[in-house]
Protein backbone atom coordinates (compact mmCIF):
# COMPACT_ATOMS: atom_id res chain seq x y z
CA UNK A 1 0.00 0.00 0.00
CA UNK A 2 1.36 3.38 -1.00
CA UNK A 3 1.64 6.10 1.61
CA UNK A 4 -0.03 9.40 0.82
CA UNK A 5 2.31 12.30 0.20
CA UNK A 6 2.33 15.30 2.56
CA UNK A 7 0.92 17.44 -0.24
CA UNK A 8 -2.08 15.15 -0.80
CA UNK A 9 -2.73 14.98 2.93
CA UNK A 10 -2.78 18.77 3.13
CA UNK A 11 -5.12 18.97 0.14
CA UNK A 12 -7.48 16.46 1.71
CA UNK A 13 -7.53 18.51 4.90
CA UNK A 14 -8.01 21.81 3.08
CA UNK A 15 -10.67 20.55 0.69
CA UNK A 16 -13.55 20.41 3.25
CA UNK A 17 -12.66 23.83 4.59
CA UNK A 18 -12.46 25.31 1.08
CA UNK A 19 -15.74 23.69 0.12
CA UNK A 20 -17.43 25.13 3.20
CA UNK A 21 -15.95 28.58 2.55
CA UNK A 22 -17.12 28.52 -1.09
CA UNK A 23 -20.61 27.37 -0.04
CA UNK A 24 -20.88 30.28 2.39
CA UNK A 25 -19.87 32.74 -0.33
CA UNK A 26 -22.40 31.29 -2.79
CA UNK A 27 -25.12 31.36 -0.16
CA UNK A 28 -24.43 34.99 0.67
CA UNK A 29 -24.34 35.95 -2.99
CA UNK A 30 -27.60 34.17 -3.71
CA UNK A 31 -29.33 36.08 -0.91
CA UNK A 32 -27.67 39.37 -1.58
CA UNK A 33 -30.00 42.35 -1.96
CA UNK A 34 -29.43 46.04 -2.53
CA UNK A 35 -28.20 47.57 0.67
CA UNK A 36 -30.35 50.68 0.52
CA UNK A 37 -33.46 52.06 -1.10
CA UNK A 38 -32.18 55.12 -2.91
CA UNK A 39 -32.11 56.86 -6.27
CA UNK A 40 -35.11 57.05 -8.60
CA UNK A 41 -38.41 55.84 -7.12
CA UNK A 42 -41.53 54.56 -8.88
CA UNK A 43 -44.41 52.78 -7.17
CA UNK A 44 -47.62 51.34 -8.63
CA UNK A 45 -50.38 49.83 -6.51
CA UNK A 46 -53.75 48.17 -6.97
CA UNK A 47 -56.25 47.00 -4.39
CA UNK A 48 -59.69 47.01 -2.83
CA UNK A 49 -61.24 49.58 -0.48
CA UNK A 50 -64.29 50.05 1.70
CA UNK A 51 -65.38 53.70 1.47
CA UNK A 52 -67.82 55.60 3.64
CA UNK A 53 -69.24 58.81 2.15
CA UNK A 54 -71.35 61.52 3.78
CA UNK A 55 -73.13 64.35 1.93
CA UNK A 56 -74.58 67.40 3.67
CA UNK A 57 -76.44 70.19 1.85
CA UNK A 58 -77.63 73.52 3.20
CA UNK A 59 -80.56 75.01 1.29
CA UNK A 60 -81.09 78.59 2.50
CA UNK A 61 -84.08 79.11 0.21
CA UNK A 62 -86.12 76.74 2.37
CA UNK A 63 -84.00 76.82 5.54
CA UNK A 64 -83.54 73.07 5.16
CA UNK A 65 -80.66 70.64 5.47
CA UNK A 66 -80.35 67.48 3.37
CA UNK A 67 -77.97 64.68 4.32
CA UNK A 68 -77.02 61.21 3.19
CA UNK A 69 -74.56 58.53 4.27
CA UNK A 70 -73.37 55.73 2.01
CA UNK A 71 -71.06 52.75 2.25
CA UNK A 72 -69.54 50.84 -0.61
CA UNK A 73 -66.76 48.80 -2.16
CA UNK A 74 -64.05 50.22 -4.40
CA UNK A 75 -61.27 49.20 -6.76
CA UNK A 76 -58.34 51.58 -6.71
CA UNK A 77 -54.81 52.18 -7.91
CA UNK A 78 -52.01 54.70 -7.48
CA UNK A 79 -48.84 55.93 -9.15
CA UNK A 80 -46.04 57.62 -7.19
CA UNK A 81 -42.89 59.12 -8.76
CA UNK A 82 -40.01 60.55 -6.74
CA UNK A 83 -36.38 60.53 -5.73
CA UNK A 84 -34.47 59.75 -2.56
CA UNK A 85 -33.05 62.63 -0.56
CA UNK A 86 -31.06 59.98 1.27
CA UNK A 87 -31.38 56.18 1.49
CA UNK A 88 -34.84 55.40 2.84
CA UNK A 89 -36.34 58.90 2.47
CA UNK A 90 -38.32 59.53 -0.73
CA UNK A 91 -40.09 62.72 -1.81
CA UNK A 92 -42.14 63.07 -4.95
CA UNK A 93 -45.51 63.63 -6.60
CA UNK A 94 -48.23 61.07 -7.02
CA UNK A 95 -51.86 60.39 -7.62
CA UNK A 96 -54.42 57.82 -6.63
CA UNK A 97 -57.91 57.02 -7.77
CA UNK A 98 -60.75 54.64 -7.04
CA UNK A 99 -64.07 53.68 -8.57
CA UNK A 100 -66.61 52.71 -5.96
CA UNK A 101 -70.07 51.23 -5.90
CA UNK A 102 -72.21 53.03 -3.34
CA UNK A 103 -74.90 51.18 -1.45
CA UNK A 104 -76.85 51.46 1.76
CA UNK A 105 -77.99 55.04 1.15
CA UNK A 106 -79.80 56.68 4.08
CA UNK A 107 -81.01 60.14 2.99
CA UNK A 108 -82.55 62.48 5.55
CA UNK A 109 -83.99 65.99 5.39
CA UNK A 110 -85.44 68.66 7.62
CA UNK A 111 -87.76 69.70 4.76
CA UNK A 112 -91.43 68.93 4.50
CA UNK A 113 -92.17 65.67 2.64
CA UNK A 114 -93.30 67.61 -0.43
CA UNK A 115 -89.96 69.44 -0.69
CA UNK A 116 -87.74 66.35 -0.69
CA UNK A 117 -87.59 65.90 -4.44
CA UNK A 118 -83.80 66.29 -4.49
CA UNK A 119 -83.21 63.24 -2.34
CA UNK A 120 -83.68 60.95 -5.34
CA UNK A 121 -80.49 62.35 -6.88
CA UNK A 122 -78.21 60.63 -4.37
CA UNK A 123 -79.26 57.19 -5.63
CA UNK A 124 -78.38 57.74 -9.29
CA UNK A 125 -75.91 56.60 -10.51
CA UNK A 126 -74.58 53.95 -8.11
CA UNK A 127 -70.97 54.32 -9.28
CA UNK A 128 -68.79 57.23 -8.15
CA UNK A 129 -65.08 57.98 -8.26
CA UNK A 130 -62.51 59.71 -6.11
CA UNK A 131 -59.11 61.04 -7.20
CA UNK A 132 -56.22 62.70 -5.37
CA UNK A 133 -53.06 64.38 -6.65
CA UNK A 134 -50.22 65.93 -4.67
CA UNK A 135 -46.80 65.58 -3.05
CA UNK A 136 -45.95 62.50 -1.04
CA UNK A 137 -43.28 61.13 1.26
CA UNK A 138 -42.26 57.50 1.71
CA UNK A 139 -40.02 56.62 4.65
CA UNK A 140 -38.10 53.40 5.26
CA UNK A 141 -36.81 53.60 8.86
CA UNK A 142 -34.15 51.06 7.93
CA UNK A 143 -33.24 51.32 4.22
CA UNK A 144 -32.07 47.70 4.13
CA UNK A 145 -35.43 46.40 5.36
CA UNK A 146 -38.81 46.54 3.72
CA UNK A 147 -40.98 48.23 6.37
CA UNK A 148 -42.12 51.71 5.36
CA UNK A 149 -44.75 54.39 5.94
CA UNK A 150 -46.03 56.92 3.42
CA UNK A 151 -48.32 59.92 3.19
CA UNK A 152 -49.80 62.10 0.44
CA UNK A 153 -51.67 65.40 0.70
CA UNK A 154 -53.14 67.48 -2.07
CA UNK A 155 -56.11 68.13 -4.33
CA UNK A 156 -59.09 65.76 -4.16
CA UNK A 157 -62.16 65.41 -6.37
CA UNK A 158 -65.33 63.39 -5.89
CA UNK A 159 -67.17 62.88 -9.15
CA UNK A 160 -70.68 61.68 -9.83
CA UNK A 161 -74.08 63.13 -9.17
CA UNK A 162 -74.63 64.23 -5.60
CA UNK A 163 -77.60 66.29 -4.40
CA UNK A 164 -77.63 69.23 -6.80
CA UNK A 165 -74.67 68.76 -9.10
CA UNK A 166 -73.65 66.45 -11.92
CA UNK A 167 -70.04 67.62 -11.79
CA UNK A 168 -69.02 66.51 -8.33
CA UNK A 169 -67.11 68.37 -5.63
CA UNK A 170 -63.45 69.21 -4.95
CA UNK A 171 -61.27 69.99 -1.96
CA UNK A 172 -58.41 68.56 0.09
CA UNK A 173 -57.33 64.92 0.21
CA UNK A 174 -55.02 62.94 2.47
CA UNK A 175 -53.60 59.44 2.28
CA UNK A 176 -51.71 57.59 5.03
CA UNK A 177 -50.30 54.12 4.59
CA UNK A 178 -47.82 51.56 5.76
CA UNK A 179 -46.59 48.16 4.74
CA UNK A 180 -43.69 45.91 3.82
CA UNK A 181 -42.08 45.00 0.52
CA UNK A 182 -39.69 42.25 -0.55
CA UNK A 183 -36.90 42.35 -3.12
CA UNK A 184 -37.60 40.27 -6.23
CA UNK A 185 -34.73 41.64 -8.35
CA UNK A 186 -31.90 44.15 -8.12
CA UNK A 187 -34.25 47.14 -8.33
CA UNK A 188 -37.82 45.84 -8.00
CA UNK A 189 -39.75 44.92 -4.88
CA UNK A 190 -43.29 43.66 -4.33
CA UNK A 191 -45.21 44.32 -1.13
CA UNK A 192 -48.46 44.76 0.73
CA UNK A 193 -49.89 48.10 1.86
CA UNK A 194 -52.65 49.14 4.23
CA UNK A 195 -53.91 52.66 3.55
CA UNK A 196 -56.53 55.13 4.71
CA UNK A 197 -57.70 57.81 2.26
CA UNK A 198 -59.64 60.89 3.36
CA UNK A 199 -61.19 63.69 1.31
CA UNK A 200 -63.13 66.76 2.41
CA UNK A 201 -64.74 68.41 -0.60
CA UNK A 202 -67.41 71.00 -1.26
CA UNK A 203 -69.38 72.71 -4.00
CA UNK A 204 -71.71 75.71 -4.24
CA UNK A 205 -74.37 76.47 -6.81
CA UNK A 206 -76.64 79.44 -7.36
CA UNK A 207 -80.31 78.66 -7.01
CA UNK A 208 -83.63 80.48 -7.21
CA UNK A 209 -83.94 84.01 -5.82
CA UNK A 210 -80.17 84.43 -5.79
CA UNK A 211 -79.62 81.89 -3.02
CA UNK A 212 -76.50 79.74 -3.02
CA UNK A 213 -76.83 76.08 -2.08
CA UNK A 214 -73.68 74.64 -0.51
CA UNK A 215 -72.75 70.99 -0.24
CA UNK A 216 -70.08 69.44 1.99
CA UNK A 217 -68.86 65.93 1.22
CA UNK A 218 -66.65 63.66 3.32
CA UNK A 219 -64.96 60.53 2.00
CA UNK A 220 -63.10 58.00 4.20
CA UNK A 221 -61.83 54.66 2.92
CA UNK A 222 -59.49 52.01 4.31
CA UNK A 223 -57.88 49.92 1.59
CA UNK A 224 -55.56 46.95 1.13
CA UNK A 225 -53.24 47.03 -1.86
CA UNK A 226 -50.39 45.24 -3.60
CA UNK A 227 -47.41 47.45 -4.42
CA UNK A 228 -44.76 47.20 -7.15
CA UNK A 229 -41.80 49.48 -6.45
CA UNK A 230 -38.68 50.38 -8.41
CA UNK A 231 -35.80 51.75 -6.34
Amino acid sequence: MLNASPVSIRLERLLPAATLFFAVLVCRASHAAPTARDGFYLQMTAGIGFPHIEFTVDDPSHSNTYADAQNGTSLGSSLLLGASLRPGLVLGVGGLGALYLSKGSHPTSTADPGDRVYLVDVKDPPFHSVAMLGPFVDIYPSPTLGWHVQALVGYAALSGRNFYSDGGSSGVGLMLGGGHDFWVSKHWSIGLLARVSYANTSLAEDYAAGDTISEQDTFVSPSFEVSFTFH
